[in-house]
């Protein structure tokens, strides 16, 4: 991999021009039918929510118009979760704790149908966003599933061609921070788990 060395003006530059791409894309966003300033369903949900969030999800191309709230929807509950002993070890950098996921319950809340919770969260998971941990931590239970939600403020980028999003690990403090090793007794992974889609 080559290394390029940019003057502080050609690094202003590509920084305006990326937060201009941001902006189109937000604009791009909320102009459509389901979006939050169309939507009120989908405006209730995010004046409920208490996060941030990066701006570059405005750029990922969901086939489902949900996936989108469904994700922020996820990070607003896992960041929200009752800190637990065992759990604390989740609460890092890249990722937040174990979330159990019923898809009948977020329908419900969220007025949508449960086909659509589905789909948005099978397309968070191809995506790379969330990681299914359901064959733990509940394997017997097919309405129930369990998900590490990905910290999306270290999403490097957002790959078009391969419909992947990469996150940037040099942001992580330790690399103990992207590894569920050791994490819980009752979680025998053998080994570490690297963020990056496969």
């Amino acid at each position: 991999m080559k290394r390029l060395v940019l003057t502080n003006e050609e690094a202003l530059k590509i920084t305006s021009r990326q937060m201009r791409l941001l902006e189109s894309a937000k604009r791009k966003h909320l102009r459509k039918k389901r979006s939050s300033k169309n939507d009120i369903r989908l405006k209730n949900l995010m004046s409920s929510l208490s996060i941030e969030f990066n701006k570059i999800l405005y750029s990922i191309s969901f086939k489902s118009h949900y996936s989108f709230y469904l994700y922020l929807f996820l990070k607003d509950k896992a960041s929200k979760q009752e800190p637990k002993a065992a759990c604390e070890i989740y609460r890092l950098n890249m990722y937040y704790c174990p979330l159990e996921i019923r898809f009948q319950t977020i329908a419900k809340e969220l007025k949508i149908t449960r086909a659509t919770v589905k789909q948005a969260y099978n397309e968070l998971v191809s995506l790379g966003m969330i990681l299914d941990v359901s064959d733990i931590y509940f394997p017997e239970h097919l309405s129930c599933k369990t998900a590490v939600v990905f910290n999306d403020s270290l999403i490097s980028l957002y790959d078009k061609e391969t419909n992947k999003v990469y996150f940037n690990m040099n942001a992580v403090k330790s690399p103990e921070s992207w590894t569920f090793e050791g994490a819980i007794d009752s979680l025998t992974f053998k080994r570490k788990i690297c963020m990056f889609p496969n």
